[in-house]
């Protein structure tokens, strides 16, 4: 027992062992839903919004675009047919470290993600949101993108 959570040692593919933890994932999606995806959400759109730096709409947005992108996202069984992680859990752990700049480590509360499977999110997310998005947003600016900037910083002056 290590901190109350059941670990074990199981065989990898390359003939080692690693430690399995089980963090409770299916319990980590439900407090997830329940804080910030329920009709009556623990934390509001204002908290929401201040601490992923994104509307929830637009965390929505991303979230079913990312999924499309790349199936690592996408829910699924296991080998053992057990529920993987939900999406919401891996994305979300991938903005909060980005919005937020926290540790792989902090996130393991939030999101029940051991540390690799946090680094591979983040990794795996940035793949697929410049994937997805790249083309528009990584694009240089024309004409018309240039005249409104212009425009904006002009009012704000």
């Amino acid at each position: 027992m290590r901190m109350g959570v059941m670990a074990t040692l199981i065989s990898s593919s390359s003939g080692g062992h690693r430690e399995y933890i089980d963090r409770g994932r299916e319990d980590g999606h439900q407090r997830l839903m329940d804080d910030y995806w329920s009709l009556n959400p623990t934390y509001n759109a204002r908290i929401f919004r201040r601490r992923f730096r994104m509307q929830p709409d637009l965390f929505d947005r991303i979230m079913n675009d990312v999924v499309q992108a790349d199936p690592f996202f996408a829910l699924k069984k296991d080998a053992l047919n057990k529920v993987s992680l939900s999406p919401h859990q891996k994305i979300t752990s991938a903005i909060f470290m980005l919005a937020n700049g926290c540790s792989v480590d902090s996130l393991d509360q939030l999101c029940r993600l051991g540390e690799s499977t946090t680094l591979s999110c983040l990794k795996k997310f940035c793949k697929a949101i410049i994937g997805t998005y790249g083309s528009w947003y990584l694009r240089t600016p024309n004409p018309n993108d240039l005249r409104r900037l212009l425009e904006k910083a002009t009012k704000r002056s």
